[in-house]
C-alpha cells in the first residue's frame, strides 16, 4: 500500500518522468562519446595501417571496413590525378566497378569534379538531381543500386590529390561531427597517398641510380676485358709459334706429336676466342654491310657456350644451310644474339627442370606483305616470364633479376638495335614453361 502511495507521489510530482529523460538522455551521451571513440580508432588505424607496401586495395578494404562500424556504405572508391587528368585509380568492392580503374572522368558534367572545384564534401541523392543538370555519373551510380553518394575531395598542401566516393544504397543523414570527422579522415588519406607516391619516386629514382652504377661498372670490365685479352693476345702468339715448331721435329703419330698437337688446338681456340672478345668490344661507327646471321650465332656460341654448357644446359642449333645475307653490322647483331643466350642461361639456371635446354634457329619467313625475312629465335625451357611482366621487358632498366645479375638494359639496348636494322623483336613466353625470344630482320638486296 505504501509503494503504492510512493509510486502514485512520482507521478503526480514528476519524478518518474525526470529519471526516464535523465537515463535517456545519458544513454545518447554515451552513445555519442562510443561513436567519437570509434572515428578516432577509425583514423588512427587507418593512418597505422597504412604503409608504402600496401596496395590500394587493401588500404580500400581496411577502410570500408572500420567505416562500416558506424555508417551503412555499401561501396567506395578512390581517384586520382595524374598529370591534371582524374582517374578512377580503386574501387571497393570490385565487382561494384561500373567505373573500372583507368577510367578518365572528365571535367564537363562531373559530380566529382564539381565537389573538387568547391573543396567541400558534396552529398548527392541519387535520381533526386533537377532533369536540367545532367551529371555523367548519375545513371552508372544509379545502376548500382545507390540511393546516395558522399563525395570527399582529398587536398594535400592545397592541391588536389583525388576524390573519395561514399556510396550507400540507404539514405545517411550526417551531421556536422559526421562530415567533420569524414574530412578529417579524407585529409589522413590524402596525406597517406602523396606520402606513398613520393617513398616511390624516391624509392625508383634510387633503383635507376643503382642500374646506371651497375651499367658503368659492366662499361669498365669491358673495357679491361678487352685490355687482357690484348695482353693476352701476345704470349698466345709466342706459345702457338713455338709449338708449331716442335711439331716438326716430332714424329708422326708419336706421345709427344700428340701433346703438342693438343697445345696447339687448345692455343688456337683460346686465341679465336679473344678475337671474337676483342671484335665484340670493338667501338666501331658501325657501318653496315652485307653480313649472315649464321656467322653472328657461330662467334656468339665461341665466346659463351663452354659457360652455358657449364651450367650442364644443353645448346642445339638449327641453322639454316642457305640463310640469306642481311644488311647491319655484325657486332650489333652479335650483342643481340649474346643478350639472347644470357638470359636463356639465366632463366633455365633459375628452372627445377632435369633437362635443361637451349635451342637456336634460324630460318626466312614472309611477311604480310609477301616480303621474305630472315629470323633467328633462342628458346629455352627455364622460368618464363609472367603475363604481367611480358609489356615492361623492353623497358630502360626494368629487370626480374638481382641487382648484381642484370641492368635492365640488355632487351631495351637490343630492341634498338633490331630497329635500326629495319627489324623488331618478337617474345612468346609463359611462367614455369620457357621463352622464344626471335630477331627479325629483312633481307638484303643488293641494288644493281
Amino acid at each position: 500500500m505504501i509503494e503504492d502511495k510512493q509510486e502514485v507521489i512520482q507521478l503526480l510530482t514528476g519524478v518518474k518522468s525526470s529519471k526516464r529523460n535523465y537515463y535517456n538522455e545519458l544513454k545518447k551521451t554515451i552513445q555519442n562519446m562510443q561513436k567519437k571513440n570509434t572515428q578516432l580508432e577509425i583514423i588512427n588505424q587507418v593512418v597505422k595501417s597504412f604503409n608504402v607496401d600496401m596496395s590500394m586495395d587493401d588500404m580500400l578494404e581496411n577502410v570500408m571496413s572500420k567505416l562500416g562500424q558506424i555508417f551503412a556504405f555499401t561501396r567506395l572508391s578512390l581517384s586520382l590525378f595524374e598529370k591534371e587528368v582524374l582517374i578512377v585509380s580503386n574501387v571497393y568492392p570490385q565487382q561494384l566497378a561500373r567505373f573500372p580503374p583507368g577510367t578518365v572522368l572528365e571535367e564537363e558534367s562531373s559530380l566529382y569534379w564539381k565537389a573538387i572545384r568547391e573543396e567541400k564534401a558534396l552529398l548527392h541523392h541519387i535520381g533526386a538531381t533537377d532533369k536540367t543538370i545532367a551529371y555523367i555519373e548519375e545513371k552508372t551510380l544509379q545502376s548500382l543500386g545507390l540511393t546516395q553518394v558522399l563525395l570527399l575531395p582529398l587536398f594535400s598542401k592545397k592541391r588536389a590529390v583525388g576524390i573519395l566516393s561514399l556510396g550507400g544504397k540507404t539514405p545517411i543523414e550526417y551531421d556536422s561531427s559526421d562530415l567533420a570527422f569524414l574530412h578529417q579522415l579524407a585529409d589522413q588519406l590524402a596525406v597517406c597517398i602523396e606520402n606513398s607516391r613520393l617513398y616511390n619516386d624516391v624509392t625508383k629514382k634510387l633503383h635507376i641510380e643503382a642500374q646506371l652504377i651497375q651499367s658503368a661498372k659492366l662499361a669498365a670490365i669491358g673495357e679491361m676485358a678487352a685490355g687482357v685479352a690484348h695482353e693476352l693476345n701476345n704470349p698466345l702468339t709466342a706459345i702457338l709459334g713455338n709449338t708449331q715448331l716442335l711439331l716438326r721435329e716430332r714424329a708422326e703419330n708419336s706421345f709427344e706429336e700428340k701433346l703438342l698437337r693438343d697445345v696447339f688446338l687448345c692455343g688456337k681456340r683460346c686465341k679465336n676466342i679473344i678475337q671474337n672478345l676483342l671484335t665484340f668490344s670493338r667501338q666501331d661507327d658501325y657501318i653496315f654491310y652485307e653480313c649472315s646471321l649464321n656467322q653472328a650465332v657461330e662467334q656468339v656460341l665461341s665466346l659463351v657456350s663452354y659457360q652455358i654448357e657449364h651450367n650442364n644446359i644443353h645448346i642445339h642449333t638449327e641453322l639454316h644451310d642457305n640463310l640469306p645475307p642481311i644488311e647491319g653490322n655484325l657486332q650489333q647483331i652479335e650483342q643481340i644474339i649474346l643478350n639472347f643466350l644470357l638470359n636463356a642461361k639465366d632463366a633455365t639456371c633459375e628452372s627445377t627442370k632435369e633437362t635443361k635446354t637451349i635451342l637456336i634457329r634460324t630460318g626466312v619467313k614472309t611477311t604480310e606483305q609477301q616480303e621474305p625475312i630472315v629470323f633467328l629465335s633462342v628458346q629455352d625451357n627455364g622460368s618464363g616470364i609472367k603475363k604481367e611482366n611480358i609489356d615492361e621487358i623492353f623497358n630502360p632498366f626494368f629487370t626480374t633479376k638481382e641487382a648484381r645479375k642484370g641492368t635492365g638494359l640488355g632487351l631495351s639496348v637490343s630492341l634498338g638495335i633490331a630497329k635500326s636494322h629495319g627489324g623488331t623483336i618478337e617474345v612468346e613466353s609463359e611462367a614455369g614453361l620457357g621463352s622464344c625470344f626471335t630477331l627479325l630482320l629483312p633481307v638484303y638486296t643488293k641494288v644493281e
